[in-house]
C-alpha cells in the first residue's frame, strides 16, 4: 500500500498551470520533472490533488488517468522513508494496475508471480529491507521493461508515470539511521536509466535539497513559490478570493462586501506569504476561527516560522507547555505514527498525574497543529516539526527534544517489556540507545532491559538494525547476529527496517561505522556475511582498521589485521592507522599494528611520523614502544621540527626526557632556525611551565646563546616575551646581553618597545648598553616612547638616554609619544627638554601636527601647554590648524583657534590654502562655521584664485555655501582664468547650488577670459533645466564670446536642438518686436534686448502689448517643452573630482556612424580667415597635474570652442589627440 497523506480528498484551487506543464512534459519525451519548493508551497497537495482530482473534466484527471503508481516519505515516520517499503508498495499498485478495473499494463503479474525467485522476493519483507536494491531490480525494473502497454503515447512520448512525493526526505540517511541506510532517492537514481522509455518519473523536493539536481541531471525543474511570477500570483489570488467567498460568515461580511474589499488583502497576504499556500491557510483559518480578525492579518509575522511563533503564542502562552511540550517531544522521537490512546499513555510516564481529561484539553488546545483521525496523531506538517527542534526559530520557550520522548516511549515499552513482540523489542532497544546522550552507557541500558523483563537471548538479527548503539545494545542483551543463511535457525527472524546497500557502498560505510563504534560482533558480521572489503576507504580516506585504531578498540584491530592487506594505508590527511593510534594514546593498539608490520616511520608528505604525534600529545608509553621498535628519535617534519621540539614546545616533561635519552639533538634547527629552546621561549606554555621547561633543557645542556636566522637568541624572545625569571637565568649561563638581530635590535630594545618594564629593569642592573641604535636609527628611548608606557621611559631618561636624538626619519622621541597618542610620555619628555616640543623632522612637521593629524586631543593639550608652537609650519607650508581643519576635529581646531592670541588664522600653505579652505575642501561645516566665526577671511584665494566659494560650488555642499556667503563671500570672485562660482555650478551640474548663488546677485552674464558665460556652459552641456534657471535671472542670450558664437550656437553644435531652438526662438522674438516698435519704445527696447528672457518680460507697459505677448506666447511653448525633472535627479554628491583644462577649444562631434570626432576649433582675433593650425595630433602629451591645482579648472575653453554649423566656413577644423589636455597653470 502506498503511504496515506492527511491532505487526502481536500478542497484545491487554482495550479492549472502546474498541471499543464507537466502533461506537456509527458507528452514529448520528457525524462521527468522535479517539482521544487520550500515548505508549505503546495507541493504534496498538488500531488494528492493528481491522485485524487477533486474536480471532472479537469487536467489532474487527464494526468490521474496515466497515473501507474505513488508514493508519499515523510521524514518523521520511518517506515514511509524505507527503501524496502517503497518497493513493496509500487509492487502493489502495479499488481493492481493490471486489475481488471483499471488495465493499463500487461504481463507484469504474470512477470512477478510466476516465477519463484521473484514470488519469494515479494513474500518476504525482509529479504526486501535487507537488500532493497536486488529488490526493486527484480520486482520492478526488470518487470517493467517485459510488460505491454496497453495505452498509447503521443509520438515520442511517454504513457504512464510514478510520482514520488518528497523525495528528498532522508536523503542523507536522517540523524538516527544506520550509516548503510539506502534512501528512496539513491534507488531511484540508480535504476533510472533501466526503467523503460514509457515511463515518465514525477516527484517533490525541497528546494535547498542538491541531492536531486546532481542525481537527475535530464528532469525538468519547475518552482512552486515564486512569487513574483504571474501565474503564482494568480493562484495567491484566486485561493484567497476562494476562501473569502466560501467561509464569507466566518469572515463577517457578506459575499459582495468580502469580494469587494479582497484585493487589498490578496496583494497584502500574497506578499507576506512569499508563495507559501501554508502560511495562507493558517492565517484565514485563524481568522474563521476567531483567533485574529481580518483586519489584523496584517500584524501577523511575514514568515512561515514566525507564523508559528506567533500561534504558539495565543495557542499555548496562556497555560502550562509542558503536556503540549511532552507531546509534541514523542510525536517528534516516535519512528511510527501514535493513536491517541498510545499517545496518552507514553506521555502519561512523564507525569503520572495526567488525567485523561487533562490530556484531551492540552490536545484540543494544540488541535490545529495537529493531524488526528481514529488510528494516528502526527504534527500537521514537517516545516512545524523542524521548526520546534530550531531554537533559533522556536526560542526556548518552545524547544522541544526529541531524547525526551524517547525516554517516554522508552518508559512506556519498559512498562510491558516482557510482554514485547520482537520487533518491538527493537524499537525500545532503539529508544534507549538515545539516552546515551544523558551519560547512561550500554551496559547500564543493557541492565535497564533485563531489569524491566526484556529477553533478547531468542532474537535472531540478520543484519545490524536501526543504528549501531541499538544493534550493540541487542547483542549486550544476548540477541545473535548472523549470516542470513542462519535465517533457518530455530531462533526468531525478524524485519529490520533499515536496509543495507552493497553496490553503493552502504555496506563499507556500516563497517566502518561499527570499527569506529567498537562493535566486534557487528564487524564480524560485515565481514563474513557482507563480503565487504576491509581495505575500502570511505569518502576522507579512513580505512575500517584507521576508524578502530583511532578510538582504540583493540579487539576490532585485531579482528581487521587478520584480513587487512594494507596495515600502512594512509588517509588524506596524511594519517595513517600507527600514527592516528599514537596520537590518542593507544598504546595497546600501537604494539598490535607494530607486530603486523606496521612501519614505525612511515609518513605522508607533511614528514609527521607515529612518534612526533606521541610526542605532540604526551603520551609517554607511546613514545617508549615506538622507540624500541626502531623509532627514528630525530626525524624531520616538513618544518624541520622533530618529536623533541613538539614535545617541548607542548610541555610534555617526560617525553623530552625520554627522548633526550634515546639521543635526540637538543640544538636541532628547524626551518626557521630555531631549537627547541627557542620554540619554548616563544611558545603558548603558562609562565611557571615554560620556565620549568626550559631549566629542564638548560639541564640537558641546550646551549643558551644560540641565534636563528633572524640573529635572535633565546635571550630576545624572553625580553620580548617579558620572561624576568627566564632573563636571569639566560643571563647566568653567559647570555650576551647586547646581541643585535639582523635589525640591530638588542633586547633591552625589544622589551622597551613591547613595555616589558621589569625585563628592562633587569637588563639595565646588568649593564645592557643604553646607546646602541637600530637599522632605522631608533634608540631605546624611541622605542619605548612608541609603546607608551611612562615608567619605561621615565627609567631611561633616569638612565641618561637623549631624547634629541632623531632617527633616519628625523623623529624624536617626543614625535613617536605624540602620533600614537601616549600623553604620560609626551608629558615626561617635554617636562625633562622643553626644547623638543618644536622639533621638526625631515618634513618639517612637529610633533604637536603628529597629534592633531592623529586626532590626539589629551597629547595636543599637553603640547600646548609646554608651550608648542601651534602656527610653526612644515616644509609644505601647512601648520597644525591646517591638519586639524582637514582631519574634521572641532574640538581641535578651537583648542588651536584659541591658542592664536592674535595671530593671523588666515596663514596659507605653499598653494596657497587657509584652513578654511582645507575645511571647505573636506566638507566639515562645523569647522567652517567655526573658522568663520573666528575671522577667517572667506575670500582668500589659493595660487589658481580659487576662494572657498569656488570649491564648495565644485562639491555642490549647499550648508557650506550658506555660511561662506552669510560671512561676506564675495558671489562673483573669479580665479585666474576668471570663471566664477556659478560657471563651477552650472558646468558641475548642481542645480540648487546655481540657484542659491543667483539669489546672491551672482551675476549671469559674468564671462571668463575666453567670453563664455554660465549660459554657454549650460547650453553646450545640454543642462535645460539650468538654462531655465539662467534666463530667469536675466542671463543675456545675446552675448557672444571670443569666437563670435552665441548660446545657441554652442548649444547646436553639441547636439542640444531644444535648447538651440528655444534661445533662437527668443532671440528672433526680441529681434522682431524690437523691429516692429517705435520711437523711445523701441530705444527702450532695444537697449533692453541683450537682458534676454527677464528683460522681454519687464518690458515697458506702454510698448506694444499684444505684440510682447505674442512673442511670449511664441517662446513659452519652447521653454515649457524642456525638462524641469532634472532638478533633482540631476543633481549629485561627487566627492573631490579632478577636471582639467584644454589647451585648445576641444570639442566632440558625431559623424553619421556614429563616432566621435575630437576636433580643435580657433579663430583670429581680428575676424579674417583662419590660418592654418598646426597638427595637435602629434603634439606630446604632457603628464597631468593630479594636484588638487588642477581639481576645479573648469574648462570653459570646451565651452567656447563650440561652432555654430552656419558659421563653420570661418573656422578651421582640426582632428586632435582625443586624450590631449594641458597642464594646469
Amino acid at each position: 500500500m502506498a503511504a496515506k497523506c492527511p491532505l487526502e480528498r481536500k478542497r484545491f484551487i487554482g495550479r492549472e498551470w502546474l498541471f499543464k506543464r507537466i502533461l506537456h512534459c509527458l507528452n514529448t519525451g520528457t525524462k521527468g520533472v522535479v517539482v521544487i519548493g520550500e515548505p508549505g508551497c503546495g507541493k504534496t497537495a498538488c500531488c494528492c490533488e493528481i491522485i485524487w482530482p477533486t474536480r471532472i473534466d479537469s487536467l489532474q484527471q487527464v494526468l490521474n488517468g496515466r497515473l501507474l503508481a505513488y508514493y508519499f516519505c515523510n521524514a518523521f515516520d520511518a517506515a514511509s522513508t524505507s527503501a524496502g517499503q517503497f518497493v513493496l508498495s509500487l509492487t502493489s499498485q502495479l499488481l493492481a494496475a493490471e486489475g481488471p478495473r483499471r488495465a493499463t499494463v500487461s504481463g507484469y503479474r504474470q512477470k512477478v508471480m510466476g516465477e519463484q525467485e521473484r514470488r519469494t522476493w515479494l513474500q518476504n519483507p525482509v529479504k526486501c529491507e535487507a537488500d532493497p536494491m536486488e529488490a526493486f531490480r527484480l520486482l520492478v525494473a526488470e518487470p517493467l521493461n517485459s510488460v505491454k502497454v496497453l495505452d498509447t503515447s503521443p509520438a515520442g512520448g511517454c504513457s504512464f508515470f510514478v510520482m514520488i512525493d518528497s523525495l528528498h526526505d532522508r536523503c542523507d540517511g536522517g540523524p538516527s539511521s544506520a550509516d548503510g541506510f539506502v534512501s528512496i532517492l539513491d534507488l531511484w537514481a540508480r535504476f533510472q536509466a533501466q526503467l523503460p522509455p514509457w515511463l515518465f518519473t514525477l516527484c517533490t523536493s525541497r528546494r535547498q535539497c542538491k541531492c536531486i539536481a546532481r542525481k537527475f541531471l535530464h528532469f525538468r525543474k519547475i518552482t512552486l513559490d515564486n512569487a513574483q511570477r504571474p501565474h503564482i500570483k494568480e493562484d495567491i489570488g484566486a485561493y484567497v478570493a476562494q476562501r473569502l467567498l466560501n467561509d464569507s460568515m466566518a469572515f463577517k461580511g457578506s459575499p459582495e462586501q468580502t469580494i469587494a474589499g479582497q484585493e487589498e488583502l490578496v496583494n497584502l497576504l500574497g506578499l507576506k506569504s512569499n508563495g507559501c499556500f501554508l502560511y495562507l491557510e493558517l492565517i484565514l483559518d485563524a481568522v474563521r476561527d476567531g483567533l485574529i480578525s481580518l483586519d489584523r492579518a496584517k500584524e501577523v509575522p511575514g514568515t512561515l516560522n514566525g507564523l508559528y511563533l506567533w500561534m504558539c503564542d495565543r495557542l499555548i502562552s496562556d497555560s502550562p507547555y509542558s503536556t503540549v511540550r511532552d507531546i509534541f517531544s514523542v510525536l517528534l522521537a516516535s519512528r511510527r505514527s501514535l493513536s491517541v490512546k498510545q499517545l496518552y499513555r507514553t506521555v502519561w510516564t512523564s507525569n503520572v498525574d495526567l488525567t485523561w481529561s487533562s490530556f484531551l484539553a492540552a490536545l484540543k488546545r494544540v488541535s490545529r497543529l495537529l493531524w488526528t483521525d481514529d488510528t494516528m496523531c502526527l504534527l500537521f506538517h514537517g516545516s512545524f516539526a523542524e521548526w520546534l527542534l530550531d531554537v533559533k526559530h522556536s526560542t526556548q520557550k518552545y524547544l522541544c527534544h526529541k531524547v525526551d520522548g524517547h525516554g517516554c516511549l522508552a518508559m512506556f515499552l519498559s512498562l510491558r517489556a516482557s510482554a514485547l513482540p520482537k520487533n518491538e523489542l527493537i524499537e525500545f532497544a532503539y529508544h534507549l540507545s538515545k539516552m546515551t546522550s544523558l551519560g547512561l552507557n550500554l551496559q547500564q541500558l543493557a541492565m535497564w532491559m533485563t531489569t524491566c523483563g526484556a529477553k533478547a537471548d531468542k532474537l535472531f538479527l540478520t543484519h545490524p538494525v536501526c543504528d549501531h548503539e541499538t544493534t550493540r545494545l541487542l547483542i549486550e542483551l544476548g540477541a545473535t547476529l548472523a549470516t542470513p543463511k542462519g535465517s533457518s535457525s530455530k531462533h526468531c527472524s525478524v524485519s529490520l527496517p533499515i536496509p543495507v546497500q552493497d553496490e553503493s557502498h552502504a555496506s563499507h560505510k556500516s563497517l566502518h561505522s561499527s570499527a569506529q563504534s567498537g562493535c566486534c560482533t557487528c564487524v564480524r558480521w560485515w565481514l563474513s556475511s557482507a563480503n565487504v572489503s576491509p581495505d575500502v576507504e570511505d569518502e576522507c580516506g579512513n580505512t575500517a582498521l584507521f576508524l578502530a585504531a583511532k578510538f582504540g578498540h583493540a579487539d576490532v584491530c585485531r579482528l581487521l589485521l587478520k584480513v587487512s592487506h594494507n596495515v600502512n594505508a594512509v588517509n588524506r590527511d596524511g594519517w595513517t592507522a600507527l600514527r592516528v593510534a599514537a596520537h590518542s594514546g593507544h598504546a595497546l593498539v600501537v604494539a598490535l599494528l607494530l607486530r603486523h608490520g606496521a612501519s614505525v616511520d612511515c609518513c605522508s608528505a607533511d614528514g609527521r611520523t607515529a612518534l612526533r604525534a606521541a610526542s605532540w600529545a604526551g603520551y609517554d608509553q607511546c613514545c617508549s614502544i615506538l622507540l624500541k621498535a626502531g623509532a627514528s628519535v630525530d626525524h624531520q617534519d616538513c618544518e624541520g621540527r622533530t618529536a623533541l621540539m613538539t614535545a617541548a614546545f607542548n610541555g610534555h616533561f617526560r617525553v623530552v626526557e625520554m627522548l633526550a635519552a634515546a639521543g635526540a639533538d637538543i640544538d636541532h634547527r628547524d626551518r626557521d632556525g630555531r631549537t627547541a629552546l627557542i620554540v619554548v621561549t616563544m611558545g603558548p606554555l603558562p609562565e611557571k611551565k615554560r620556565k620549568s621547561m626550559i631549566e629542564l633543557l638548560l639541564k640537558l645542556r641546550a646551549t643558551a646563546d644560540i641565534t636563528d636566522k633572524q640573529g635572535r637568541s633565546v635571550l630576545h624572545f624572553a625580553a620580548l616575551e617579558g620572561l624576568v625569571e627566564v632573563c636571569e637565568i639566560l643571563i647566568c649561563k653567559g647570555a650576551d646581553l647586547n646581541a643585535e638581530d639582523e635589525h640591530k635590535c638588542t633586547p633591552l630594545m625589544l622589551a622597551a618597545c613591547c613595555g616589558r618594564r621589569a625585563v628592562v629593569d633587569l637588563l639595565l642592573s646588568k649593564g645592557a648598553d643604553v646607546d646602541t641604535i637600530d637599522s632605522t636609527g631608533r634608540t631605546v628611548l624611541s622605542l619605548a616612547a612608541s609603546q607608551g608606557n611612562p615608567d619605561i621611559v621615565g627609567a631611561l631618561l633616569l638612565a641618561g638616554l637623549d631624547e634629541m636624538h632623531r632617527d633616519n626619519n628625523g623623529w624624536a622621541p617626543l614625535h613617536y609619544a605624540s602620533c600614537n597618542g601616549h600623553l604620560g610620555a609626551c608629558a615626561l619628555l617635554c617636562s625633562h627638554h622643553g626644547e623638543t616640543v618644536d622639533l621638526s623632522d625631515n618634513g618639517g612637521r612637529t610633533p604637536l601636527m603628529l597629534a592633531v593629524e592623529e586626532g590626539h586631543l589629551d597629547v595636543a593639550k599637553c603640547l600646548l601647554q609646554f608651550r608648542a608652537s601651534p602656527f610653526k609650519p612644515s616644509l609644505d607650508g601647512r601648520t597644525a590648524l591646517h591638519l586639524a581643519a582637514s582631519s574634521g576635529s572641532s574640538e581641535l581646531c578651537y583648542l588651536l583657534v584659541s591658542q592664536s592670541a592674535g595671530i593671523n588664522v588666515d596663514v596659507f600653505d605653499i598653494e596657497g590654502r587657509t584652513s578654511l579652505y582645507y575645511a571647505v575642501l573636506e566638507e566639515h561645516a562645523d569647522i567652517v562655521e567655526m573658522l568663520l566665526s573666528f575671522g577667517c577671511d572667506p575670500n582668500m584665494a589659493d595660487l589658481h584664485g580659487r576662494t572657498p566659494l569656488h570649491v564648495a560650488s565644485w562639491l555642490g555642499n549647499l550648508p557650506i555655501i550658506e555660511l561662506l556667503l552669510r560671512h561676506g563671500a564675495n558671489v562673483d570672485a573669479g580665479d585666474r582664468e576668471n570663471r566664477t562660482a556659478l560657471m563651477i555650478a552650472v558646468w558641475r551640474n548642481k542645480y540648487n547650488v546655481a540657484k542659491i548663488l543667483l539669489e546672491h546677485k551672482a551675476d549671469p552674464n559674468a564671462y571668463c577670459f575666453e567670453g563664455s558665460t554660465a549660459l554657454s556652459i549650460a547650453a553646450q552641456e545640454g543642462k535645460d533645466a539650468l538654462v531655465q534657471l539662467l534666463l530667469q535671472f536675466s542671463a543675456d542670450i545675446g552675448h557672444r564670446d571670443s569666437h563670435g558664437r552665441l548660446a545657441a550656437d554652442i548649444a547646436r553644435l553639441s547636439n542640444h536642438d531644444e535648447i538651440a531652438d528655444l534661445l533662437d526662438t527668443l532671440q528672433d522674438s526680441l529681434v522682431g518686436m524690437c523691429t516692429n516698435l517705435s520711437g523711445s519704445s523701441k530705444k527702450s527696447a532695444e537697449s533692453k534686448s541683450s537682458s534676454g528672457y527677464q528683460s522681454l518680460l519687464n518690458t515697458n507697459e506702454s510698448t506694444s502689448s499684444a505684440k510682447v505677448e505674442a512673442a511670449l506666447e511664441t517662446t513659452r511653448p519652447a521653454l515649457d517643452s524642456l525638462s524641469c525633472a532634472s532638478l533633482s535627479s540631476e543633481e549629485d554628491n561627487c566627492s573631490t573630482a579632478f577636471l582639467q583644462d584644454a589647451d585648445h577649444p576641444v570639442c566632440t562631434f558625431s559623424d553619421n556612424s556614429g563616432r566621435s570626432v575630437h576636433v580643435a576649433l580657433k579663430a583670429n582675433s581680428n575676424g579674417s580667415s583662419v590660418s592654418t593650425q598646426e597638427d595637435l595630433s602629434t603634439s606630446t602629451v604632457p603628464d597631468s597635474d593630479t594636484s588638487l591645482s588642477g581639481s576645479l579648472n573648469v574648462s570653459s575653453s570646451c565651452v567656447s570652442c563650440r561652432q555654430s554649423c552656419h558659421r563653420s566656413s570661418k573656422r578651421t577644423l582640426i582632428v586632435t589627440n582625443p586624450h590631449y589636455r594641458r597642464n594646469a597653470p
